[in-house]
């Protein structure tokens, strides 16, 4: 019996019954109306943006559950402090460089995208391991609430068990909502 019911779970509908993909506007507004979580209690909102097009989708639900209620949004790009491979003291520093840039340019569109919907955002920086930094964010900035996306710019790695995901949602010390 438990077995029939994990099935009816995990089925999913063939392509005849095939359902339009709901807006992000609709996800946040369905979110907003939840009965079981007074999302009014999400005042501050950590959202994890790297320009990926899974933290674009993270932006816009984290925009438009800000502006649906209220909350104060901080929006946090992660540069790694260390080169994935043996380098030199030059190779170090010209990595440090390019993972600054690019954060740069991520918040640049965050805030530009945030400008657009009309929502207010704090935009910061910060160096580190992505999972620890986005949670130590989170801390700093006593958010209530943190959005991330399921994959980022780890691409297939981000998909796996272990990935930025998965571990910001372990160890935060608030809730968290992933974005497909």
């Amino acid at each position: 019996m438990g077995f029939t019911r994990t099935r009816a779970v995990l089925h999913r509908p063939g392509p005849s019954v095939r359902r339009a993909a709901p807006t992000v506007k609709d996800v946040a507004l369905r979110m907003a109306d939840l009965d079981n979580h007074d999302v009014e209690t999400f005042r501050r909102i950590v959202v994890a943006y790297d320009g990926s097009e899974g933290a674009r989708r993270s932006l816009d639900v984290a925009l438009a559950l800000a502006d649906r209620v209220g909350a104060e949004l901080h929006a946090v790009a992660v540069e790694g402090h260390l080169p994935h491979y043996g380098a030199t003291v030059g190779e170090v520093q010209e990595e440090l460089e390019v993972e600054r840039t690019e954060a740069a340019a991520a918040l640049t569109d965050a805030r530009k995208l945030a400008e657009a919907a009309g929502v207010a955002v704090k935009t910061e920086v910060v160096a580190g391991h992505p999972a620890h930094a986005i949670i130590e964010a989170a801390k700093a900035a006593n958010a209530d609430l943190i959005v991330i996306g399921h994959a980022g710019r780890s691409g297939v790695w981000g998909v796996l068990p272990g990935g930025t995901a998965e571990r910001v949602s372990r160890h935060a010390p608030c809730s968290v909502l992933i974005v497909r």
